[in-house]
């Protein structure tokens, strides 16, 4: 033979991996504004070691200190933060492939499961919206954590459970859930101090030096209000609306999920966990009453996936009656090939160059926030600046110093004034919580920059500066940038 077998499987991976990486390219100019709030943290811990969104000011908003962390070292490899998001979900892509052929290798002896949910995964318009946030580092830990549980290495398992809690808080539900299937008492207590001997460096850190166990972006979502009446309960038809086809597309395996009801007895322990998971996840954040950031239904979107890959595929499977077998065989091929398809559509309908990710809530595109970040930098200089519009990619790019509540923990003392007198549940938890918080000090901003509803607005005599804006959620909006009132 000219070629030996691995050696074609490894050309043919290659190849897979440079066609991932062109792929992920296309995304590149279409980063969601809250990517550059993590990319701003990764620049402050690189530039001056400070955790914050600009050197010397510590704040507590980046809900992923992994993600964090992650963006940061490889920025080290990669030369800029941009390039890094782009290596970086390169990096997870490989991980995702390797790992649900591993999964599919357990559950069937076969990888058609792991090809299926893995292209379901990269072109679920949601999940791809969600570059240089934690979505993708979050799927593949998740995976990585379903891999070391059949494959039954507990101490692997318990690492793996403590990065995923630190990738986002929802992995403490995911460690908690998948504890039921731990086979014994002293397997438990292991997993458990493995656990916590992962998680609480940070947390302690977090605690005394930031002053506060839960990120303050906790606070600030739950706290915040929906948008004018949608929460997380029913943001999704408020996505319906705004983007039919790229929640349609994204939403794709939800038919499948009944399917699990048939062929699936021998893995129904791991579907009741990664069910109650996606369950428990949306009915917690919907009494919470967030706002429906698209980010916050990755947890859903990766269970619908996985549940709905795994009941067809081991139907197609277990079935040995020759016209059901076909149609089987039928829809999976539909299923394998209608997200590729849906994504291409998506890609060719704005000429494979995306200024606005498929699915987001940004008032401005990237290119759009990025012209107004140049002239802020002759604008206003180092001058402190209260802002009330997104300020991720205006603080990346300006790098000015852009004041609101993700940087000013003023609020924090207003939001929850903890007296010593006060008792109870929640009052006794938020006096922990802020044990060590410190005095938060006040910014004193020379000037004001704010989102308008319309573009047509006169921001009167002491205007600096206006620019118009628009995208495909929010319309025709502007920006205007005024001296603050002292």
């Amino acid at each position: 033979m000219l070629f030996k077998k691995g050696e074609v499987r490894f050309s043919i991976f290659l190849l897979v991996v440079g066609c991932l990486y062109f792929y992920i390219s296309l995304f590149q100019n279409a980063l969601v504004d809250d990517a550059f709030i993590t990319l701003c943290y990764s620049r402050s811990l690189l530039e001056s070691g400070t955790w914050g969104l600009f050197p010397g000011c510590t704040a507590n908003s980046a809900t992923s200190p992994l993600n964090v962390f992650l963006l940061a070292a490889t920025a080290l490899l990669a030369g800029t933060l941009t390039d890094a998001v782009k290596w970086l979900t390169l990096a997870y892509f490989v991980l995702l492939f390797l790992i649900l052929e591993r999964i599919s290798l357990s559950l069937f002896e076969k990888r058609l499961f792991g090809y299926v949910t893995f292209v379901a995964l990269i072109a679920n318009p949601l999940l791809i919206s969600t570059m240089g946030l934690e979505s993708f580092l979050f799927t593949v830990l998740f995976l990585a954590l379903i891999l070391m549980y059949l494959r039954e290495k507990w101490s692997i398992f318990a690492v793996i459970a403590g990065l995923l809690t630190l990738s986002r808080p929802e992995g403490a539900l995911a460690f908690l859930l998948f504890l039921v299937l731990v086979p014994n008492i002293t397997v438990l207590f292991q997993v458990m101090g493995l656990y916590i001997l992962c998680i609480a460096p940070w947390y302690i850190f977090s605690w005394i030096h930031l002053g506060s166990i839960l990120p303050d972006t906790f606070f600030i979502k739950t706290f915040g209000g929906s948008w004018t009446g949608w929460t997380f309960s029913d943001g999704i038809i408020l996505y319906l609306k705004t983007y039919p086809v790229e929640t349609v597309l994204s939403l794709l395996f939800l038919p499948l999920l009944p399917m699990l009801f048939i062929r699936t007895a021998k893995k129904w322990a791991l579907c009741a966990v990664v069910f109650t998971f996606g369950s428990l996840h949306f009915v917690f954040y919907s009494l919470l009453g967030v706002a429906p950031f698209h980010w916050y239904y990755t947890p859903e979107q990766i269970s619908i996936i996985f549940l709905g890959a795994l009941a067809l595929i081991s139907n197609y499977y277990a079935c040995h009656h020759h016209r059901k077998a076909i149609l089987l065989r039928s829809l999976v091929f539909c299923y394998a090939l209608l997200p590729v398809l849906g994504m291409l559509y998506l890609l060719e309908r704005d000429g494979f160059y995306l200024e606005e990710a498929p699915i987001h809530s940004n008032w401005a595109t990237h290119a759009q926030y990025r012209k107004v970040a140049s002239s802020l930098r002759d604008l206003i200089a180092n001058e402190p600046t209260r802002v009330r519009v997104e300020v991720g990619t205006l603080a990346f790019y300006s790098k000015c110093h852009l004041i609101n509540e993700y940087t000013d923990r003023s609020w924090i003392e207003n939001a929850f004034p903890i007296r010593p007198t006060d008792t109870g549940l929640i009052s006794s938890l938020l006096k922990l919580n802020f044990l060590f918080f410190g005095d938060p000090g006040l910014f004193q901003c020379s000037y004001l920059l704010t989102g308008h509803w319309t573009r047509d607005v006169n921001c009167g005599t002491n205007c600096i500066g206006k620019w118009e804006t628009y995208t495909k959620w929010a319309g025709h909006r502007a920006i205007t940038l005024t001296e603050q009132d002292r």
